[in-house]
């Protein structure tokens, strides 16, 4: 079974007119989790954003990876979209 990759977002790259320590207390489920829609290329899906080391996990599922063709090592540009929990 394929395990999933995470790509941590950093805190430069999370937002330019507000960070994501600002957008969490609004946008989070609880935890500090938060949800959004995932975009690389022409592939999008929703998950949940992981709090880590002063910035944020995105999960990549074996499928969406295969979808978006990522291998290992690449550093695809994503879109992040978010919403109200």
């Amino acid at each position: 079974m394929a395990r999933p990759v995470t790509v941590l977002l950093r805190r430069r790259a999370a937002g330019r007119r507000r960070g994501h320590a600002d957008l969490a207390p609004v946008l989070t489920y609880g935890w500090g989790v938060i949800p959004a829609r995932v975009t690389i290329g022409a592939v999008t899906w929703t998950t949940s954003l992981f709090p880590k080391d002063g910035g944020y996990l995105v999960p990549l599922r074996a499928a969406e990876r295969k979808r978006a063709r990522v291998e290992l090592g690449d550093s695809p540009e994503i879109t992040l979209e978010f919403a109200d929990p």
